[in-house]
């Protein structure tokens, strides 16, 4: 009789355990960036020129730098946004950063030998910069 009682029980117990599951929630379809996270989002990608221009530039201190970058991250955690997969490195744009140093040494040049202007605008446009690495 305990016997079967017991088994009752269980048999119970795991229907009710079953009814009670639920299916595992779905995860929502990506959001499409808000236009606050691609500002976000822009604003670290140019750390990474920022460090390679200082790297050309002879600039070595990049505590400012990272420590905006941090925030910047933080920002984006706060936001929601999709997170970087990388730090910013100076030497992703470094070839970029050189043709710009370049540009603008050549138009300081030109400027003191009185000859016509260069642009340096070109060169120096960093939404036109693509990784170098």
């Amino acid at each position: 009789m305990i016997r079967k009682s017991l088994a009752i029980l269980t048999l119970a117990a795991l229907a009710t355990a079953q009814s009670g599951q639920t299916a595992a929630p779905k995860k929502a379809a990506p959001k499409a960036p808000t236009p606050a996270c691609a500002k976000l989002a822009t604003k670290y990608e140019n750390f990474s020129k920022q460090l390679s221009m200082n790297k050309v530039d002879g600039r070595g201190d990049n505590a400012a730098v990272m420590t905006e970058a941090g925030l910047t991250l933080d920002l984006m955690r706060s936001n929601g946004c999709a997170l970087p997969t990388d730090t910013p490195s100076d030497m992703r744009y470094i070839i970029k950063a050189y043709e710009c140093s370049n540009t603008r040494k050549q138009a300081l040049l030109a400027a003191m030998e009185e000859k016509p202007p260069v642009d340096v605008a070109p060169a120096c446009n960093w939404s036109t910069w693509t990784p170098d690495i």
